[in-house]
């Protein structure tokens, strides 16, 4: 970039005896965009629990938070998923006494909520665990993702009732497929595609079952077959959503300018 100081163009033109020009140039530096690291953004919490079996569960805490940079405190993480009351208590092991299991999950799920991510991915974090201290452990998660502003994505293998209820969303996928994203899976299963659920048959078991070959059996007169099927099916779900909330967005306009007429009429005068 290039900078003129002194006299003008104008100045030049007329011809003027003395003219005094400083010119400096500076090189402009390209800002370059902050790289995606998606490690920076979101942590993954396996199925498996790996620790020093030999730590307490505030050392094991401790030495996390320290690698990821001090971001949260631990005490208050502790409190946050239920495990302040074992801090002094060691992991344990096949081997050694330590921690109950459910609480060992906790520790694992403490680990990476320490970090600076946003996005917590869970992998079947419940499996091995029974009902309750699956359900406990869903909580806690819910509880931390709530006081740290998280979104926390959890792929769960067959949850009891309980557990899928705990879930604020639901995304259904099959070979792949998306063939569901939203909040009531149930009312678009029912209504909008006509399938009937069994008696005595859970949510959680029946979304399981639904595009598979024995879901065939929940419909009256089946026509989706394939996991594209059903995708293309919630694909003109959302079209047809789209189109009727934009519907709605145009007729409540249309009565707010008709409500804006009548109150410029009622301003005028009678006499006009």
């Amino acid at each position: 970039m290039t900078s003129s100081r002194g006299s003008s163009w104008w100045g030049k033109k007329k011809k003027t005896t003395t003219t005094t020009t400083t010119t400096t140039t500076t090189t402009k530096k390209k800002t370059k965009r902050p790289r995606f690291v998606a490690s920076k953004v979101a942590s993954y919490v396996g199925e498996r629990d790996e620790h020093s079996a030999s730590l307490t569960v505030a050392e094991t805490l401790e030495f996390a938070r320290r690698v990821q940079g001090k971001v949260k405190d631990c005490c208050t993480m502790m409190r946050v998923m239920g495990i302040d009351h074992v801090r002094d208590t060691v992991i344990g092991d096949e081997r050694s006494r330590g921690v109950s299991g459910g609480q060992r999950k906790r520790v694992t799920i403490a680990e990476m909520l320490l970090g600076n991510a946003r996005v917590i991915c869970g992998d079947e974090i419940t499996t091995g665990l029974d009902s309750q201290t699956a359900l406990e452990i869903v909580r806690a998660l819910k509880n931390a993702a709530t006081v740290y502003h998280l979104t926390v994505v959890c792929a769960l293998l067959q949850p009891p009732p309980e557990v899928y209820a705990a879930f604020d969303r639901l995304v259904l996928l099959d070979a792949g497929r998306v063939v569901y994203d939203g909040d009531d899976a149930l009312a678009y299963f029912r209504d909008f595609l006509g399938y009937v659920v069994p008696e005595r048959k859970d949510e959680a078991d029946f979304l399981v079952e639904v595009t598979a070959a024995v879901g065939r059996s929940y419909h009256p007169s089946p026509s989706l077959y394939s996991a594209d099927d059903f995708a293309r099916a919630f694909d003109d779900h959302q079209q047809r959503s789209v189109k009727e909330e934009e519907d709605e967005q145009d007729d409540d306009e249309q009565d707010d300018d008709e409500e804006d007429d009548d109150e410029e009429d009622a301003e005028w005068p009678a006499e006009y």
